[in-house]
């Protein structure tokens, strides 16, 4: 699209030039005279376009790529907990960072059935170490914190991606994490309904990221044949 819209700006600059340089009888021409208005309202509307809607696009730009971040950081922290629950011999950075397509709901509820909520976790700063449950509500406060950031810019922002996020920030593992797993008595996990409970919400809270992380692709990173037939739409 750019690419024509330059071409028809050369046009333009081109015929302009040439009418004020040629021979009076040429530029007197009413074919030439017509050629002359329309290079010139095209020059005046591309000089509009970089004063009024260049920035818009920029600005555009920028929140794109700051909802993309927020969205990065929520899949980085459910990816943190798969990595922490689920023992994986891959350096912690590596496995953060990757898709997790190779996680079951076979390996995540085996390692919530083993998972003892009131133990010391690997997660903490110098000698102080956070139990499960106090790891799990921290993790669900950061992504808590990267929807909502995403979430103040709803008219802005596809209809498809805050479906999606709120998705995540209202099901019922969110509510567990900010709630019940905040709470120091975590006797109602101890029983098998309630640990059947939490692994199952927590399965559906992950699939919920997935479907983000899906959706987030689809729309904000294009691929190379989208990118190049957007240029022609």
């Amino acid at each position: 699209m750019f690419i024509v819209v330059h071409l028809f700006l050369l046009i333009s600059t081109a015929i302009i030039i040439l009418y004020n340089v040629c021979s009076n009888s040429i530029a007197e021409g009413k074919l030439a005279g017509v050629f002359y208005n329309l290079s010139l309202s095209y020059v005046v509307s591309y000089i509009f376009f970089l004063v009024a809607l260049a920035p818009q696009r920029r600005n555009q730009k920028i929140l794109r790529s700051y909802v993309l971040e927020r969205i990065d950081e929520i899949v980085m922290w459910r990816n943190d907990v798969l990595y922490r629950i689920i023992p994986n011999p891959e350096p912690e950075e590596t496995v953060i960072e990757s898709e997790y397509d190779e996680v079951t709901q076979e390996m995540v509820y085996a390692a919530m059935d083993k998972l003892d909520l009131s133990a010391s976790s690997n997660v903490g700063r110098d000698d102080q170490r956070y139990t499960w449950a106090q790891y799990m509500t921290l993790n669900m406060e950061k992504t808590k914190e990267a929807g909502e950031k995403i979430k103040s810019y709803a008219m802005y922002v596809d209809i498809e991606i805050l479906k999606a996020v709120n998705s995540i920030l209202d099901c019922d593992y969110a509510i567990i994490a900010r709630g019940a797993l905040a709470n120091k008595d975590l006797s109602v996990f101890n029983t098998r309904r309630g640990r059947s409970r939490l692994r199952e919400e927590f399965w559906f809270y992950s699939e919920a990221v997935d479907d983000l992380d899906y959706i987030r692709n689809k729309i904000l990173r294009p691929t190379l044949v989208q990118r190049v037939l957007s240029r022609f739409k």
